[in-house]
């Protein structure tokens, strides 16, 4: 992508964030692309509602990892359409991929949200 295709693409994501913030009720928007050693950053709209203050392209935002929440909650819902038997080995889904490997070889089982990572649990005890 040369700079001019670059700047083309800055063009199109901030008129198409314009449009999207506008027709969905978003209150702001910020995208970057880094190619071939070059970057853009295309802002718009309002970064807090409460103040009024302007989305800016270095506006700071806080975020963390969602991973294991989205993982499980994708999990659960392949279970609720009867997709995937949480009782059943992992390698049923994902073939060797799901086999243990490494000195720890147990059951190959994990229950989304169970922090015991595959280890089985008394059953007996609440």
């Amino acid at each position: 992508m040369n700079n001019n295709a670059l700047h083309t693409a800055e063009a199109q994501i901030s008129e198409q964030a314009a449009a999207y913030c506008e027709s969905d009720n978003v209150p702001g928007f910020v995208a970057g692309v880094y190619h071939a050693g070059e970057q853009i950053v295309v802002a718009h709209g309002t970064a807090n509602v409460a103040t009024g203050a302007p989305m800016l392209k270095d506006t700071g935002f806080l975020f963390g990892s969602v991973t294991k929440v989205l993982t499980t909650t994708l999990v659960l819902q392949q279970v609720d359409r009867g997709l995937l038997d949480l009782d059943s080995p992992v390698v049923k889904y994902l073939g060797q991929c799901g086999r243990a490997t490494g000195p720890y070889q147990g059951p190959s089982r994990r229950r989304p949200g169970d922090a015991h990572g595959g280890h089985r649990r008394d059953r007996s005890r609440p």
